[in-house]
């Protein structure tokens, strides 16, 4: 949140600057023109591009306890208000608001960490969604193979190559640019700077007792070399504040240890509270 406002901005400023107003526009524009003339209708668009990236569903890891996460639409909302969860409103329909609230991650959007890892990796590899593993076979003490994990796609999202590069280049301004939300939190990096791109996220949470202080949960993903990946780093931490000055220091130390070694890893600091 900028209190005096960023000015005027296209989508690359806001990208590089997390400007939520800016996608609270284009998320009512979806809700406006939801029907077109020939009847379709387009309401669940945010949905369908956030699904094809893997979010609400498992990435089917080779690890036990896999969350699905949530991506909320109108069936989903329905549900909830005739089996009264009490996660929704008891009264009223799903609402332009609500969309609103989806499409910057709050409202009831759930992801875990590591499908945020998957869902930029396809983003930025040209739309490539790979099933994460953490073994790629099991070898007896002789070294024979005894079990294999091969590679998997899970599915290929047509991305425009234009849209791709755009990506990298305002995730590289996160980091790097005059406006970036991350730029405080990477000042004294070192060598290959320039390689580093990234994302802040400021995810909030349900105070359950007002008279309680409670700060929302910190978000960072880090991306190296930006312009041809072969690293994304995830940081979440739970009810740090923002992403910008709590978790994207700490994807700085990891990048700094892959990028330039050991002993190239600064302390720990603060960035900006700039999103």
């Amino acid at each position: 949140w900028k209190r005096n406002g960023h000015g005027p901005l296209d989508l690359h400023g806001a990208l590089q600057a997390s400007c939520d107003l800016y996608f609270w526009e284009i998320s009512l524009r979806i809700w406006n023109e939801r029907s077109d003339e020939t009847g379709i209708n387009n309401e669940d668009l945010w949905q369908e591009w956030a699904r094809s990236f893997g979010f609400g569903t498992e990435t089917g890891i080779d690890l036990p306890f896999e969350r699905p996460g949530l991506i909320p639409d109108r069936q989903w909302f329905r549900e909830e208000q005739r089996e009264d969860t009490g996660r929704v409103r008891s009264t009223g329909p799903w609402v332009g608001g609500d969309l609103m609230n989806a499409v910057v991650g709050q409202g009831a959007v759930l992801v875990t960490p590591l499908q945020l890892s998957n869902g930029f990796s396809a983003m930025l590899n040209g739309g490539t969604l790979w099933t994460p593993r953490v073994v790629s076979e099991m070898v007896d003490q002789e070294g024979n193979v005894v079990d294999e994990n091969p590679k998997s796609i899970i599915q290929t999202i047509d991305m425009d190559p234009v849209t791709v590069r755009a990506l990298r280049r305002d995730m590289q301004q996160v980091v790097n640019g005059p406006i970036g939300t991350a730029r405080a939190a990477f000042v004294g990096f070192g060598p290959n700077i320039s390689t580093v791109g990234g994302k802040t996220g400021t995810a909030e949470i349900i105070k359950a007792v007002e008279d309680v202080q409670e700060v929302d949960t910190a978000w960072f993903v880090g991306v190296t070399p930006v312009l041809s990946p072969d690293y994304v780093v995830t940081v979440v931490v739970e009810r740090g504040g923002s992403g910008g000055s709590v978790a994207a220091p700490v994807a700085r130390q990891v990048l700094q240890y892959i990028l330039n070694g050991e002993d190239s890893v600064t302390s720990l600091e603060a960035g900006e509270n700039t999103d």
